[in-house]
């Protein structure tokens, strides 16, 4: 791999616990955990996860469902992990700037929801330009929003709100489990590896 080059293996988190709010705390209920069947799902990844290392580093969202997945991979590759507030998908009960976000930014429900998706992607890129070492692999475990996001970034357009949404619900954003990206830091630009 070229020394300025970072490559970035962005796993999805697995299904997440539906129908819980109002049942508990509405902090419990904004950040479900992964459901055992996701935990299989994320668990029937780790060869082809493993396949693409070794890891240098690894990060995932606060969001429990992106932490149980995380878990599984950390456990399996042994390695430790950091946890980037942007790399979440913020829902009501989120702190975001020192403040409580009042609502969710919910695939399909709200045009500026895709711009702080896309924000927050931006922010995640400029924290692994300056923090990361350029020449290894990292492991990120994110959501759909963000990783859309990445994906919509890497096609070199411009930012749109409406095209960013469809890469965010198409079924084949999330087909294989995982995107991998090559983010060359010299260059600023981000591509899709496969």
């Amino acid at each position: 791999m070229n020394e300025n080059i970072l490559r970035i293996v962005a796993v999805f988190h697995g299904p997440k616990h539906e129908g819980i709010i109002g049942k508990v705390l509405a902090l419990v209920a904004a950040n479900p955990p992964m459901t055992v069947d996701g935990m299989v799902k994320v668990a029937k990844l780790i060869d082809a996860i493993k396949a693409q290392g070794p890891y240098g580093q690894a990060f995932s969202s606060r969001m429990a469902r992106a932490l149980d997945a995380m878990s599984l991979l950390a456990n399996a590759l042994d390695i430790d992990f950091e946890t980037i507030n942007d790399l979440g998908q913020h829902g009501s009960g989120d702190v975001v700037d020192g403040k409580v976000v009042a609502e969710a930014f919910l695939p399909g429900y709200e045009g500026e929801g895709c711009l702080a998706w896309h924000e927050s992607a931006k922010r995640v890129l400029a924290k692994f330009h300056t923090e990361v070492k350029s020449g290894q692999t990292i492991l990120v475990v994110s959501h759909r929003p963000i990783i859309g996001a990445l994906v919509d970034m890497a096609s070199g357009a411009s930012f749109n709100a409406e095209r960013l949404l469809e890469v965010v619900l198409s079924s084949k954003l999330t087909a294989k489990g995982f995107v991998v990206f090559d983010f060359n830091k010299d260059t600023g630009v981000l591509t899709i590896v496969e």
